[in-house]
């Protein structure tokens, strides 16, 4: 949400900074949503037994697809922006009616094959058609704004500085606690 008016406000002032915020935002996104997956996947039985009880510990896998479903719709949400700043809004709405169109029979599919877990397992299936399908349209339509996914494994100048900031904020917390410590 605060990448749409950013992103449009960068677009005309230039596309190399849009860009850069966009892969920055696709990185991170992707990263935050990648160590909560992981974290929350080991977790995921105490939590539907925290939640539910224990008549539901058996939903455990579904909780566990639903939460790997996060991962690719951090990519199909990140290039949302993009859409709005180039003023192609009629191709989101015709991406998710295809996007619906393709995602009513796997999940029909899914269910009738696993049940609740088939239709966990066809979110998962709609959230990376629905990433793939806008990375396609978007490549065609701005490439001069297209991120490729594969970018969120680069590490880039401003993830260095971001380090670097990081690096420093905490030793000067560190710092601050050793000298307050009797």
């Amino acid at each position: 949400t605060i990448l749409l008016p950013l992103v449009s406000e960068l677009v005309v002032q230039g596309t190399e900074r849009a860009r850069i915020v966009l892969r920055q935002a696709q990185k991170y996104a992707f990263w935050v949503s990648v160590i909560f997956v992981l974290a929350c996947i080991p977790l995921a039985p105490w939590l539907v037994l925290f939640i539910g009880g224990v008549r539901y510990v058996g939903t455990t896998p579904v909780l566990q697809w639903a939460l790997i479903h996060l991962v690719a719709m951090t990519f199909a949400e990140t290039q949302r922006p993009v859409f709005y700043a180039i003023g192609e809004e009629r191709w989101m709405l015709l991406i998710y009616a295809v996007g619906i169109m393709a995602y009513a029979p796997l999940l029909w599919a899914g269910i009738r094959w696993a049940g609740a877990l088939g239709a966990a397992q066809a979110m998962v299936g709609y959230g990376v058609l629905l990433a793939t399908i806008r990375l396609v349209v978007l490549r065609r339509l701005s490439p001069d704004l297209w991120v490729s996914p594969l970018q969120v494994f680069a590490v880039d100048a401003v993830d260095r500085e971001l380090l670097r900031r990081v690096r420093l904020r905490l030793r000067h917390i560190i710092s601050a606690r050793e000298s307050d410590v009797p």
